[in-house]
């Protein structure tokens, strides 16, 4: 999978993996509120993207479509982090790793990334 999102469309699909359950635009529309001021024409159109981007699944329930992603959110930043290793560490990723630990990483964080890997180590 190589779909990539843009800012409004990663936004949305914040909003459906957060929910219980399958989404209508107007659930969307109403959660998104808060966070950016839309047009419920805006929030509809990107959706329509997301299922051409096959990102999102689309099925009709009485008057109103229903929304419910394609993609786990785990497996759309595992794309997401590729991309950007690729774009700009020549596809290195512990270049992409150090760069990030370089900034604004306490002691604390370097902590809790030190057990990550270990988990790591031991599930492979």
């Amino acid at each position: 999978m190589r779909k990539k999102l843009t800012d409004l469309e990663a936004l949305i699909m914040g909003i459906v993996w957060e929910a219980d359950g399958p989404v209508t635009v107007r659930y969307v529309y109403e959660n998104i509120q808060s966070k950016r001021k839309l047009a419920y024409t805006t929030v509809m159109t990107v959706m329509g993207r997301l299922v051409d981007k096959q990102v999102l699944d689309r099925d009709k329930s009485g008057r109103a479509y229903l929304y419910a992603p394609l993609v786990t959110k785990s497996a759309m930043l595992g794309t997401s982090l590729k991309s950007l290793a690729d774009q700009y560490f020549g596809g290195a990723v512990p270049s992409l790793v150090s760069h990030l630990l370089e900034h604004d990483v306490n002691d604390a964080q370097l902590a809790e990334i030190e057990k990550e890997i270990k988990k790591l180590r031991k599930s492979k």
